[in-house]
């Protein structure tokens, strides 16, 4: 890329505001977009000492990935989701269930009532919010002894994975300043004295389902953008390089960071999460 190329082409396809990023990605993010382990739930339920009463509130629902799986468990789930594409499609993916409420909301103002709910969920969605606006707001609709957690995926080392944080390097501008500022947000978790705990997670993908998990992606270039066909190609050199019996495979360590009481939170160090501190690239893993 030539001096100056990248400064010319940000200004010529600004980034998004962080809630309308994944507009025109939904049907792609449905589709393609990773789970969770089948041992999240159990975690969660074990730490948050969650009863069949328990109403939880998914913030930053997104599609309903996770909210689905405490539906699934039998709990009541208020999804919060400001983008309204993505607030529509949980709606119609989670329509049979009847304990399912769609809000719309943003995780600094979440439109819940206060002391309603048990258990705040995140699911791969804690680095699109402003970390101090978001905590207090936790606290707010958080009844005194619930919980909160927020989880991540975060990709292993293999050459799959390496080749593909390689990828991600070549095609998203925002991709590195976007990593370094989700790490500054766990450190910060951690300083508030949220409590990390670790599962192994593993995803097989074909050539399709690889260039879906991509296009679902907030961070990869758009179709008009000069760099989308340069993209499409390179998804298919770095299949063909790994790929073992038509597929490749994602593995993660999927992080939960889960606090109870959050009313009782360090003020000097959530102060110290000023009103900038939201990523405002964001991304997934």
């Amino acid at each position: 890329m030539l001096p100056g190329e990248t400064d010319l082409l940000l200004r010529e396809y600004p980034m998004k505001d962080a809630t309308e990023r994944f507009s025109g990605r939904v049907g792609a993010y449905l589709k393609y977009r990773q789970g969770y382990p089948d041992a999240l739930i159990p975690l969660i339920e074990k730490k948050s000492g969650l009863t069949r009463h328990s109403v939880v509130a998914d913030v930053g629902c997104g599609t309903g990935l996770l909210a689905e799986c405490f539906l699934r468990n039998g709990y009541p789930v208020f999804g919060v989701e400001p983008n309204q594409e993505m607030r529509e499609s949980a709606e119609q993916r989670l329509h049979a269930f009847a304990g399912f409420r769609s809000v719309a909301g943003s995780a600094e103002s979440t439109g819940l009532k206060s002391n309603s709910i048990d258990l705040v969920t995140v699911g791969r969605a804690f680095h699109w919010f402003n970390t101090r606006r978001a905590l207090a707001e936790f606290s707010r609709i958080l009844k005194p002894e619930g919980s909160c957690a927020i989880v991540w995926n975060q990709r292993k080392g293999s050459s799959f994975m390496r080749d593909y944080d390689s990828f991600l390097q070549a095609y998203c501008d925002d991709y590195r300043e976007m990593r370094s500022a989700r790490a500054e947000q766990r450190k910060l978790l951690e300083d508030l004295g949220f409590c990390l705990s670790t599962l192994a997670h593993s995803e097989r993908s074909t050539m399709k389902q690889l260039r879906g998990k991509i296009l679902s992606l907030s961070i990869t270039p758009d179709p008009q953008h000069p760099r989308f066909e340069p993209m499409l190609k390179s998804i298919e050199e770095l299949f063909h390089k790994h790929e073992s019996d038509g597929q490749v495979r994602f593995e993660y360590n999927t992080l939960v960071y889960h606090r109870s009481c959050l009313a009782d939170l360090n003020s000097s160090i959530l102060e110290s999460a000023t009103d900038e501190a939201r990523v405002s690239l964001g991304g997934s893993e």
